[in-house]
């Protein structure tokens, strides 16, 4: 006992459950270590115990068991309260588990009411995209009926078109079948005409060497007869003069015989000779007469001249153009031109001459009064020109020079690109695709044209003026483009129509003497909402069309002829765009057609 009272420790350091734990450990030893025979007595005497507690301790077999009975009830009671706890919790928490259920199925209701509206939103949003797609299907199946009631119309159009077609391929087939036997015909007859036309030519060759070989005869004849006609008249002469006393004709001054004397004998007259090949040419075979007129000289023959052409200008003043051709008319006397015998009158076909130890040829039988002198300005050593002389021709021109006729050679149409304003100088006013007719490409020295406006409906020269030549309008044209400090900052959108093929096919047309119409609708985003209706048919966006008219605006002014355009103020719904289209249409065909002449 001693001994475990020492060893306690302070009992205020443990908690109440070593407490107890300590104390159920004394019980249990004071129980192991006791003696009922001994302790009994003393607890009787000091009347802890009745004599039933007596008895019991005495007659108890597990009062070891009994003496521990303390500290379970202890923890029975532990665990009771534990118990209880445990009651209290798991009610608690049941409590809590049916609030959660019910949190959690307020929650999921609210889930689902969110679910079931994000739901019916999207129906809705797909009922409206429905609503849509079936207008919209609707609309292209009537377009669709449409396009096959016309597909169906094409097919009949082009059913009667094969049946047509077909009958013209039968028709053709046995066209080509009379051809091919005709071809067979004439080609057999073509080749009996090259066999007549060799025998022919070969009974010429023949006949050509018999004639040749017959009039060697006759010269030889000819020459014969001459000889002894004139041994017969010196014969007859000298019999005059040595028997006849009257005939004999006596000289003033005696010469002796010399070499001269040779020269002074009488030879047979003109008259004669006329006389004797006269004769001859009566008693001459038919074969051996000329058969043909004698040749005349032909004016329009053309002549090649080499000279030295240094300063060529100065030596040879041309006048004319592309229409009459030109001319020679003043040749400088003395000069290389002089001396090789160029005349006026001659027309210059053709010019060629070295440069920079290459040949150059310039044909300058329609070139201009600009390009004329131009090329004859470039040659700078000897040249070849070629001629043809035209004197009718350059009459004709100088008489219409000096009647005020016309201003010089030159005649041809053009299209202004580029607008230039007029001035008192006497400078003509163009706008940007005008026709002016050109009368005068060398009007004066500084490079300038003398043109005309042209009637659009009559071939008539209208007002005349002053136009900067090709060259200088293109240095007036660079020098804008130079002098624009800022490039637009809006451009013109449109785009063309009722033509169902691309601009690229206008020069084919032109080639098949086809020449369209081409009408340029100036559109903006404002004028296409006019046309949403008509672009909804067609399947097509205001987006696309604008695309479509900033692409194709650029090829318009590479055209080989003239547009028209049309504003997009000048009408505001597709019925007054009919109706000007139609207006246009009709004013068009009253118009001259314009094309560039390259194209054919």
């Amino acid at each position: 006992m001693a001994e475990s009272v020492l060893n306690i420790p302070d009992l205020k350091d443990l908690e109440e459950e070593e407490l107890w734990n300590l104390i159920d450990d004394n019980r249990h030893a004071i129980s192991l270590g006791v003696r009922p025979c001994v302790l009994i007595p003393y607890l009787r005497q000091a009347r802890v115990l009745t004599d039933l507690d007596e008895d019991e301790i005495l007659t108890c077999f597990s009062f070891t068991n009994r003496g521990m009975k303390t500290s379970l009830n202890r923890e029975l009671l532990k665990l009771k309260d534990e118990k209880c706890d445990l009651y209290v919790r798991y009610t608690t928490s049941l409590e809590e588990k049916s609030a959660t259920i019910v949190r959690n199925r307020d929650l999921q209701l609210e889930v689902q009411q969110d679910i079931l509206a994000h739901d019916l939103k999207e129906v809705e949003n797909r009922r409206s995209e429905l609503a849509e797609e079936v207008s919209r299907l609707s609309e292209e199946n009537i377009r669709l009926q449409q396009e096959k009631e016309e597909l169906l119309e094409e097919k009949d159009c082009l059913a009667l078109e094969v049946e047509k077609l077909t009958v013209d391929c039968e028709m053709y087939q046995h066209r080509s079948t009379l051809f091919h036997s005709q071809l067979e015909e004439v080609q057999a007859e073509r080749d009996k005409a090259y066999l007549s036309r060799d025998e022919a030519q070969a009974q010429i060759a023949r006949s050509l060497a018999e004639k040749d070989v017959l009039r060697g005869q006759l010269m030889e004849l000819q020459a014969r007869v001459f000889a002894m006609k004139a041994c017969s008249k010196q014969r007859e002469r000298r019999e005059k003069s040595r028997f006849g006393d009257e005939g004999i004709c006596s000289s003033n001054q005696v010469e002796p015989p010399c070499s001269e004397s040779l020269r002074r004998r009488d030879f047979p007259s003109r008259s004669d000779m006329e006389d004797i090949y006269s004769v001859s040419r009566a008693s001459a075979p038919p074969f051996l007469m000329r058969s043909r007129p004698q040749a005349l000289r032909i004016t329009g023959r053309v002549l090649n001249v080499f000279f030295q052409g240094e300063m060529l200008l100065n030596q040879i003043q041309v006048i004319g153009g592309n229409k009459t051709g030109v001319f020679v008319h003043h040749v400088t006397e003395g000069s290389s031109a002089h001396n090789t015998g160029i005349s006026p009158g001659s027309q210059i076909l053709q010019l060629k001459y070295e440069r920079e130890q290459r040949a150059v040829r310039m044909v300058l039988e329609d070139t201009t009064m600009e390009e004329a002198l131009w090329a004859m300005g470039q040659v700078q050593g000897p040249c070849h020109i070629t001629l043809r002389p035209s004197q009718d021709a350059y009459e004709n021109l100088l008489q219409q020079l000096k009647n005020g006729e016309v201003m010089s050679g030159d005649s041809f149409y053009i299209r202004v690109n580029m607008t230039m304003p007029g001035d008192v100088a006497g400078t003509l006013a163009v706008k940007c695709n005008d026709i002016l007719h050109v009368t005068d490409t060398h009007h004066s020295n500084d490079g300038s044209w003398w043109a005309s406006h042209v009637h659009p409906c009559h071939l008539e020269d209208l007002k005349s003026g002053v136009l900067p030549n090709y060259y200088r309008a293109q240095r007036l044209l660079i020098r804008a483009l130079e002098d624009m400090t800022y490039p637009r900052k809006t451009q013109r959108k449109g785009t063309h129509c009722v033509l169902p093929l691309g601009l690229d096919c206008v020069r084919r047309l032109h080639r098949a003497e086809i020449f369209p119409i081409i009408i340029y609708i100036m559109s903006t985003e404002r004028s296409l909402r006019r046309l949403r209706q008509k672009l909804r048919q067609n399947v097509l966006t205001e987006s696309q069309v604008l695309e479509c008219s900033c692409s194709e605006e650029p090829l318009l002014d590479k055209l080989p002829c003239l547009y028209q355009s049309i504003p997009p103020e000048s009408w505001h719904d597709s019925t007054t765009l009919i109706d000007t289209l139609k207006t246009v249409v009709a004013e068009e065909q009253q118009k001259i057609v314009w094309v560039e002449s390259d194209t054919w």
